[in-house]
């Protein structure tokens, strides 16, 4: 069976053999020599790449520093730095870890991966349409993989920078099934989405990130902090009829497996109220991540927006950054 294509989906291009892209082509090789050392050694090498990341990238660590404290105004300046250093190492293991979504073989991702909620995940998809929502974590791609197999599905995806790195993400979000599993890219929109979901597909969705105040988004607390959240996935399930299901995945630095969570079926979801739809769907998802509170993405920036026009809390990050040792 031929897969469909669309103009938007990313293609090799000769271009990519230009000099401009050789940096590139080196991190993918960093990534496959990566793959191919001793678990516990990515581990170490990433939690000293994490750690230079922190003190080098400015930018980064000052949103992530902002976000804890929006979301952890209660926590000690030292339980935030703490957690701080651990997200930096855990985000540098995940980059590490792109060579096994890259080209890892199904037996090499079932050897490092523990999926025990598989099979009920496989019987809800099979009794109702589903949704399967996770978030930004520094192990989404691992995830995404592994999650990819289970049932005829379809995501999207939001395009990178780089054409390069865009066209081999999109190669791995798909590879491990090409006939069953379609990625979108996000400027295709909802409409092909909704098409494929009401053929059967199981619908895998990302929605934590800030849009800006609009018809379709609400505000919703975040570990306390207010989000301006989507409410995308309450209209899918409208309109689909389907349940949503929260899932995560953590990484265990000292043995260097991930471990595949599955959240119960949120009840009463989709509800009349978009807000209290938006609120539950946090909830759900902090209930997986706490166990692993390092290993949500905190240097994105989320809480731009904020309620009653209150200031962007990411604008004071035009002042002079701290050095940090």
């Amino acid at each position: 069976m031929k897969t469909s294509t669309h103009p938007a989906e990313p293609r090799f291009h000769l271009q990519f053999l230009h000099p401009r892209f050789w940096g590139a082509w080196g991190w993918l090789l960093v990534l496959r020599i990566a793959m191919l050392l001793p678990r516990k050694s990515v581990m170490r090498v990433g939690g000293w790449l994490g750690d230079q990341l922190r003190r080098r990238n400015h930018k980064r660590r000052r949103i992530a520093e902002i976000n804890l404290r929006l979301c952890f105004p209660q926590w000690s300046e030292a339980q935030r730095r703490q957690l701080l250093v651990e997200h930096f190492r855990q985000y540098a293991r995940g980059l590490l870890d792109l060579g096994l979504a890259l080209w890892a073989s199904p037996a090499r991702l079932n050897k490092v991966c523990s999926f025990p909620q598989r099979a009920r995940l496989c019987a809800t998809a099979q009794q109702s349409r589903m949704i399967v929502v996770t978030y930004h974590l520094t192990t989404l791609d691992i995830l995404g993989i592994m999650l990819a197999g289970f049932h005829p599905s379809v995501g999207m995806m939001k395009p990178v920078r780089n054409p390069l790195l865009n066209w081999q993400l999109w190669k791995a979000r798909r590879r491990r099934d090409p006939r069953n599993m379609t990625v979108l890219m996000r400027q295709q929109g909802l409409r092909p989405l909704l098409r494929l979901m009401r053929g059967g597909r199981v619908c895998m969705f990302v929605p934590d990130e800030d849009f800006g105040e609009s018809k379709n988004t609400v505000f919703a607390p975040f570990f306390g902090a207010q989000a301006c959240t989507l409410t995308v996935v309450s209209r899918l399930a409208k309109l689909t009829g389907a349940v949503v299901v929260p899932t995560a995945a953590h990484l265990d630095p000292r043995s260097g497996r991930y471990a595949m969570t599955v959240g119960a079926p949120l009840k009463n979801f989709p509800s009349a109220d978009a807000q209290a739809d938006a609120s539950a769907l946090n909830h759900a998802m902090e209930t997986l991540m706490r166990p692993a509170l390092e290993q949500y993405m905190w240097t994105f920036r989320w809480f731009k927006t904020q309620p009653d026009g209150k200031p962007n809390p990411y604008a004071e990050m035009t002042k002079r950054p701290r050095h940090r040792r």
